[in-house]
């Protein structure tokens, strides 16, 4: 169940950055006309390097989660044919779930630091 929830999260998580990575402009203005309220080519960068290295950190959290659901589900198969059963440690299943849970969180918070560059150019509006 936790696997479901942190595999959902990571989803949106990771469709609202790729949806913020297809709509960033490459230079970010302001609609005010006093030119300290446009971005400099610094934080346009930064916002699109941050946006980048949330969508990775999100994208492998989701692969590993998805990956344990596999084998969770691998292993608890009802099926007649034992070859599909599989033997999946519990220390690398506990490291995955940590390493998951690491990349999500890392990930949400590349992800503020790219919402604050945005809220920086919008707040001088």
């Amino acid at each position: 169940m936790a696997l479901d929830e942190m595999l959902g999260a990571n989803s949106l998580a990771t469709a609202a950055v790729l949806v913020g990575l297809s709509v960033t402009p490459t230079v970010l203005v302001g609609s005010n006309t006093q030119p300290s309220c446009n971005a400099s080519h610094d934080q346009a960068r930064n916002l699109i390097v941050f946006e980048v290295i949330s969508f990775s950190f999100f994208l492998f959290s989701s692969l590993v989660t998805l990956g344990l659901k596999h084998a969770v589900h691998v292993i608890n198969s009802k099926d007649q044919h034992e070859a599909f059963k599989t033997n999946v440690s519990l220390v690398i299943f506990k490291l995955a779930m940590i390493g998951s849970a690491i990349g999500s969180v890392i990930g949400g918070v590349f992800f503020f630091l790219s919402i604050a560059i945005v809220v920086q150019v919008k707040l001088c509006e």
